[in-house]
C-alpha cells in the first residue's frame, strides 16, 4: 500500500472500516445465537440493521469521494472477532460466556468508534464534510451500541456472571 496523500490515508481508513464491518456482519448472527441472555441476544440482532446501514453509508462515501468501494483486510476486527471464539465455542457457565461475549462485543465497538473518528477527522480536515457526514452517523450508531453493551453489563449479565461462580 503506497499512501502519498491525506486523501490517500483516508480512502485507506474507510477500507479498513468497511472491512471490519463485513467481519463483524458476518459474526454477529454466531454472537446472537451464542447468547443465552435475550437482552444480549437482541442487542446483537438490532445492531445487524445498523451494520447493513453502516455499511452502505461507507459505499456512499466511497462514490462521494470517486473511489470504488473495495475492502482492505482489517486484521485489527480479524483479531478481535478471533477473542471472541473462546466465548462463543466456550464450554462453561452460560453467564459467564454471556459476559465474555458482551465484554469482547463492547472491545469490538471501542474498535470502530476510534476508526471512525480518526476517519471523521481526516475528511473534515480534506473538507469532505458530506464523508464526515456519513461517518459521523455511523459513529453515533456505534456509541449508542457500546451504550446498550454497558447497559447489559451493568445491569444483569456481570451480576448473573458473579453468582455462577459462587
Amino acid at each position: 500500500m503506497k499512501l502519498q496523500t491525506l486523501e490517500d490515508l483516508l480512502v485507506h481508513q474507510i477500507q479498513d472500516i468497511l472491512s471490519a464491518e463485513h467481519q463483524v456482519k458476518k459474526a454477529l448472527p454466531r454472537m446472537a445465537k451464542a447468547a443465552g441472555s435475550d437482552k444480549l441476544r437482541k442487542a446483537f440482532k438490532n445492531h445487524q440493521k445498523d451494520t447493513d446501514a453502516q455499511i452502505e453509508r461507507l459505499e456512499k462515501a466511497f462514490k462521494l469521494m470517486q473511489e470504488s468501494a473495495s475492502a482492505s483486510h482489517c486484521q485489527a476486527a480479524e483479531g478481535l472477532i478471533a477473542e471472541d471464539e473462546d466465548y462463543l465455542d466456550g464450554d462453561g457457565n452460560r453467564d459467564v460466556l454471556d459476559a465474555g461475549i458482551n465484554s469482547a462485543a463492547g472491545r469490538f465497538e471501542h474498535y470502530e468508534i476510534a476508526a471512525y473518528g480518526s476517519a471523521i477527522a481526516l475528511a473534515r480536515q480534506l473538507n469532505q464534510n458530506e464523508v464526515a457526514s456519513l461517518l459521523e452517523e455511523s459513529l453515533e450508531e456505534e456509541r449508542t451500541a457500546d451504550m446498550k453493551l454497558t447497559s447489559i453489563a451493568k445491569n444483569g449479565a456481570n451480576d448473573a456472571a458473579m453468582k455462577a461462580g459462587r
